[in-house]
């Protein structure tokens, strides 16, 4: 093969087929490049470069591009409205610990399950939901829409890496107000079953704040004069969670009542031997009752003469139900004219013993009482007979005071009763061995406190004592002609 002496191009032929040239002598193996075509070569050619720096230009352009995607996307995942849809879809697939996930720091600890459900479920309703990410997005993007209603509200809560806004869900405080009426200390309030007051000094109103309540429970006691009682309030109760921040209890246990009756419809009551005045009639209820200072009731009733009382009952706070009685034997046994004639019958003796002059005329006194009255009876008698003297006349009338009658004994076995009278007397005394009807008869009254005692053999009243009255008022009177 041979090569052109000018050109170098390779050919066989006798005149370079390139550039004419003819070939003369021996012909060159290899071609010579023309001075012209290197010069060329050496103007063109690219001088080499650094390796290390062309990919360290090439990572710095593609971390710039990285950079800038990563910040927009990091904006996006820290956005508010990624933090409201976190929330609402948490709300709506009643995700629990999504939701405390959200919670601001140490909120949610406090809530209970039964409180996180509840929230769940007032914030669920789809109309509520949807006003609530409306509401949610207006406030974050700065409008300031009205949330003061919802029970917690999205709000921001700080800074990531001093860049992007943080945000957490912030539960509204509660004031839950407890109050009660018991006339008493004594009354401890438990929140969750921990003791947070006790009432005492006429200290009736108690007040705690606590977040998002629901699922909480309050439970008040009272151990005292009036008894014991014991109460236990779901706060939920008390209030609508998603509106009221503000929940109120009164404790209306006012101590414990007693039910008390009597066998007579017309009686009254007394407490610890005092009258009330209050009408027991058909049956009435008592209270409250301090059992501290209620030690027995009774019952009264207003008889012909006295009142009458009935037995006494123990009150203790075992028991609610108290039936007072009578003994209707002993009722019936004082009666107005039952007494009448007792006494009226005492005058007629008195009249008879004194006109003949003897003691065994009297037959309405009672055996203990005879014997001092007789003998002073025998003493006035002896002292007539020697001054010569006789009795003559009658009793026309004795009066009676009602009002004065006093039961001091209501036993049946031992029944006694006391009443003012005034005898009134038409008599005189004559002398013996004189005609009587030259003495006139005149006009004298007496007046005196009879005590009377019922006599179960006889089935009568029996004088069993007597004083004189220094003065005569009846306030109610009554005249019964003899």
């Amino acid at each position: 093969m041979a090569f052109c002496t000018k050109c170098g191009a390779e050919h066989q032929a006798k005149f370079c087929p390139k550039c004419g040239q003819p070939v003369s002598g021996k012909q060159d193996q290899e071609p010579k490049q023309s001075e012209k075509t290197t010069k060329h070569k050496e103007k063109t050619a690219k001088p080499k470069g650094n390796p290390l720096k062309k990919w360290l230009v090439a990572m710095l352009l593609i971390l710039i591009a990285g950079g800038v995607g990563g910040y927009v996307y990091a904006g996006k995942y820290f956005s508010y409205e990624r933090a409201v849809d976190q929330l609402v879809s948490a709300i709506e697939e009643e995700n629990a610990d999504q939701i405390r996930s959200m919670a601001e720091s140490g909120v949610a600890e406090s809530i209970t399950e039964e409180g996180m459900a509840y929230f769940m479920a007032i914030m669920h309703e789809q109309e509520r939901l949807d006003a609530f990410r409306v509401d949610m997005l207006a406030n974050l993007s700065g409008e300031q829409a009205d949330v003061s209603d919802y029970p917690a509200v999205l709000e921001q809560s700080g800074s990531v890496w001093g860049i992007f806004d943080d945000y957490a869900l912030k539960f509204e405080s509660y004031t839950i107000e407890i109050r009660h009426v018991v006339p008493d200390n004594g009354v401890t309030v438990h929140y969750n079953g921990d003791e947070v007051g006790v009432f005492e000094d006429g200290n009736n109103r108690l007040t705690i704040e606590r977040i998002f309540p629901a699922g909480d429970f309050i439970t008040i006691d009272y151990a005292g004069g009036y008894g014991e009682a014991e109460e236990q309030i779901a706060v939920e109760e008390l209030g609508d969670l998603f509106t009221d921040r503000l929940l109120s209890y009164t404790w209306d246990f006012e101590g414990s009542y007693i039910d008390i009756s009597a066998n007579r419809s017309d009686s009254y009551l007394m407490v610890n031997g005092e009258e009330t005045g209050d009408a027991i009639g058909s049956g009435m209820t008592l209270g409250p009752i301090n059992f501290n200072e209620i030690e027995f009731i009774q019952a009264y009733t207003e008889g012909q003469f006295d009142r009458l009382i009935s037995e006494e009952k123990a009150v203790n706070p075992d028991d609610s139900r108290y039936e007072l009685v009578f003994d209707e034997e002993t009722v019936e046994k004082i009666e107005a004219e039952d007494l009448f004639s007792s006494i009226n019958q005492h005058v007629t003796d008195w009249v008879d013993a004194y006109r003949d002059q003897d003691p065994g005329k009297f037959s309405m006194l009672t055996n203990d009482f005879a014997e001092t009255y007789l003998t002073r009876t025998r003493g006035n008698f002896d002292e007539q007979r020697s001054q010569g003297w006789r009795y003559q006349g009658y009793a026309d009338r004795v009066d009676y005071d009602i009002a004065s009658v006093r039961i001091l004994n209501d036993q049946a076995d031992h029944l006694e009763v006391s009443i003012d009278v005034r005898l009134n007397f038409q008599s005189s005394f004559y002398a013996v061995g004189t005609d009587p009807s030259n003495t006139p008869l005149t006009r004298s009254t007496s007046e005196w406190t009879y005590y009377l005692l019922y006599d179960t053999d006889r089935d009568l009243w029996l004088l069993d004592g007597q004083e004189e009255l220094d003065n005569w008022r009846p306030e109610d009177e009554y005249r019964y002609e003899l």
